[in-house]
């Protein structure tokens, strides 16, 4: 006690007590608090009477994250249950917006057919915000769906190989094991005669026979290369990869080639996202605005006109 420290919280206009340091002490038998935390029953919470003074700051707002933690500890959401939570919490928060924000998963096409749907509703709390595992290095994936900021998943390059990194990539950023493999065939001239690949993606849930059996199979098969060489279609390398497995093969076959699903629709979708505020003052602004697809460099504009119907479709 007499070494402690007495100084003057300016806060709370009290004297208080520097706080105790306790000395690292190495024990033969460690303290695993089994009067609290016994093997046979449930934990104990005890509580000593202490009164632990609270400063409350003159706001609070709630940032929720039942899209986000709250799916990691149950069956995931579908699409119309979280909407609907989101109706609520838009009730719950009021007029001022107590709950401010909601983070969303990104990762799947649910998560983001929720994020979209949600956005759709006009409101301005709560805010709907995206989350994602990042490591600040080389690899960076975007990926925007008309947010009013785009969000990014980083990860570092592995190897330099696009296939490796991109397993890499679903494994450490989408959580999602997978198997990719990419090949491309060349002309004695140099120009490409084939070019192709595969990826292979485990669904939750999954046996952990299935996952032994596609393992064997995976490190058994040829270079997808070697593959081309030998006359193998896409379909035949299915086969061969998933040979014990009921495939069904989708009748649709889609051309390869680049394609930006952007449209007037989804830019329309951004703007109702900014909310009646903002929305109010482009509008005050007195020209017509255009917004840009940062992907394939399409403009979409937008007259006055058409920003007070977007405008009013808010209150509706």
């Amino acid at each position: 006690m007499e070494n402690r420290r007495v100084t003057m919280n300016n806060k709370t206009n009290l004297l208080e007590l520097e706080e105790h340091m306790y000395p690292l002490v190495d024990v033969k038998t460690p303290n695993v608090f089994r009067n609290l935390f016994p093997y046979s029953e449930v934990p104990k919470i005890a509580f000593n009477d202490r009164v632990v003074p609270h400063h409350m700051p003159e706001d609070i707002w709630i940032t929720d994250t039942t899209f986000r933690d709250g799916q990691q500890s149950r069956a995931p959401y579908s699409t119309e249950q979280i909407v609907t939570i989101f109706d609520y919490l838009h009730k719950l928060g009021g007029p001022k917006g107590k709950v401010r924000q909601s983070e969303f998963f990104l990762y799947s096409k649910k998560d983001r057919d929720a994020v979209i749907k949600c956005m759709e509703r006009g409101y301005k709390f709560p805010e709907v915000t995206s989350w994602i595992r990042a490591n600040k290095k080389d690899f960076e994936l975007v990926k925007d769906i008309g947010m009013k900021e785009p969000y990014s998943g980083q990860v570092q390059l592995v190897s330099g190989e696009i296939a490796e990194d991109l397993t890499y990539y679903f494994a450490a950023s989408e959580q999602t094991p997978s198997s990719v493999a990419l090949g491309v065939l060349m002309n004695k001239n140099n120009t490409v005669a084939q070019a192709g690949g595969y990826i292979i993606q485990l669904m939750p849930d999954v046996e952990e026979e299935t996952i032994e059996i596609l393992e064997k199979r995976l490190a058994s098969i040829e270079p997808v290369t070697t593959l081309f060489e030998k006359g193998h279609s896409p379909e035949s390398i299915l086969a061969a990869i998933l040979d014990s497995f009921e495939v069904e093969l989708s009748e649709e076959k889609l051309p390869v080639c680049f394609h930006c699903n952007c449209s007037k629709e989804r830019m329309e979708r951004a703007l109702v996202s900014l909310g009646s505020k903002e929305l109010e003052d482009i509008i005050k602004d007195g020209e017509s605005i255009e917004l840009h697809c940062h992907f394939c460099n399409s403009n979409y504009s937008f007259s006055i006109e058409e920003l007070k119907q977007i405008k009013n479709s808010l209150k509706e």
